[in-house]
């Protein structure tokens, strides 16, 4: 059975073109669909020139609201906070 789940996440940096990239990436492959509501508007990540231009006009004091549709949208959920983390860490080891 198909559920909507919806849940405001907080940035803490700016989203870097690695972790925008892994959303995109993630959507070719889930079993349901989700779509980020900014002040820029809604964006969903199969349009990559739109999430690209909208995440990096996003600052680390934004905050991102993930609405996800599917049959298990706490793993989808869950894999998405994944990505964004990943590449959280990513910068903390450039760096």
């Amino acid at each position: 059975m198909k559920e909507i789940y919806t849940e405001t996440i907080q940035l803490e940096n700016q989203l870097t073109m690695y972790e925008i990239l892994s959303l995109h990436d993630y959507n070719q492959t889930v079993d349901g669909d989700f779509y980020f509501i900014t002040e820029h508007g809604v964006v969903g990540p199969r349009n990559l020139p739109k999430i690209v231009s909208t995440f990096l006009t996003l600052d680390e004091t934004s905050g991102l609201k993930v609405v996800v549709e599917g049959c298990d949208v706490n793993q989808i959920f869950t894999d998405i906070k994944k990505c964004i983390q990943e590449g959280a860490a990513e910068k903390g080891a450039v760096v």
